[in-house]
């Protein structure tokens, strides 16, 4: 094996690992927060749109995000707080992304079990889930 150069040694030796680390961690929790700010606020960007072009006569029907965005998006705007599947449930049926059915009921649990298995959020307890956080980056020593 090859010597490490000296300067990189220095560098390496003289750079505070657990403050990068640290920061660095702080840094992707800011960035949850921030996307959940972006999500919340595209949505206010399409509402406006759609209510100025219905005042002005040309109103297109908005956009239905799919299943998984939709889930992501109510979850992104409480990124502090876990939501009750019928709280996650009650909202996308209240802005008109999931019919109040039995069988979308069930395609709601089905993509909400998904994609907490794939890691696109997390289940705190049966019935609870919450953004997942980011991935822990640790550094081997």
């Amino acid at each position: 094996m090859a010597d490490l150069d000296p300067a990189v040694a220095q560098w390496a030796a003289a750079v505070p690992l657990e403050h990068v680390v640290r920061e660095l961690e702080t840094l992707e929790r800011e960035r949850l927060r921030l996307d959940a700010r972006i999500a919340l606020l595209k949505r206010h960007v399409g509402l406006l749109s759609a209510v100025r072009a219905f005042a002005n006569g040309s109103a297109a029907p908005l956009p239905v995000p799919s299943k998984r965005d939709a889930i992501l998006r109510v979850l992104a705007e409480n990124p502090t707080s876990a939501l009750k599947l019928s709280e996650i449930r009650e909202e996308l049926v209240r802005r008109g992304w999931l019919a109040g059915d039995r069988r979308s009921v069930h395609a709601l649990e089905v993509a909400i079990t998904s994609m907490a298995r794939r890691g696109d959020l997390r289940r705190v307890r049966r019935g609870l889930y919450e953004l997942a956080p980011p991935p822990s980056h640790e550094v081997a020593a």
